[in-house]
């Protein structure tokens, strides 16, 4: 997939960005292409962000005779923050194939001299149904100026568990 965006600030608060996506590919010696649409708005302030957007908003993938539609996805999400350290955050996910999707979370997070610590857990309806410990995750990070590193457990149950690692670096 070819992807270019563009995001904007619309007021203090608010913001809004798009992206135009390019879907190519193949099959055995068959090709196919298509193109969609993301596009998103977030609103933050006093203590708490909402967003809602969309993905995959376009054409549908025809290999043949068959065509079938991108998996688009509605979503909407809001985070509550209290003071410095702690967030709370809930969101709600929907597509065409898929019964509606929650998942929720919390962190804590902890200035230390030049770095900053963070802790988190949460759980993700999707994942339930694998069993044990299926929809939870566990993670955290540890980050100082324009550089953090992130970390995520999540089980899987019989499928075994997923380790999710991260570095960004600001610019």
């Amino acid at each position: 997939a070819y992807s270019v965006g563009y995001g904007i600030k619309v007021t203090s608060r608010a913001s809004v960005g798009a992206a135009f996506k390019l879907i190519d590919q193949n099959l055995d010696s068959e090709h196919a292409t298509a193109a969609a649409l993301d596009a998103g708005l977030h609103w933050s302030g006093n203590g708490a962000r909402l967003a809602a957007g969309a993905r995959n908003l376009g054409t549908k993938v025809k290999f043949r005779d068959s065509a079938d539609p991108l998996p688009a996805a509605f979503y909407a999400g809001a985070a509550l923050g209290w003071g410095t350290r702690w967030t709370l955050a809930l969101d709600v996910r929907t597509s065409r194939e898929d019964r509606a999707q929650l998942s929720a979370g919390g962190e804590y997070c902890r200035p230390f001299e030049s770095l900053t610590g963070c802790l988190r857990a949460g759980v993700n309806t999707a994942h339930m149904d694998a069993g044990g410990l299926g929809g939870a995750a566990l993670g955290g990070g540890i980050g100082t100026g324009s550089l953090r590193f992130d970390f995520a457990w999540t089980p899987f149950g019989e499928l075994g568990s997923a380790f999710r690692y991260s570095l960004r670096v600001r610019f």
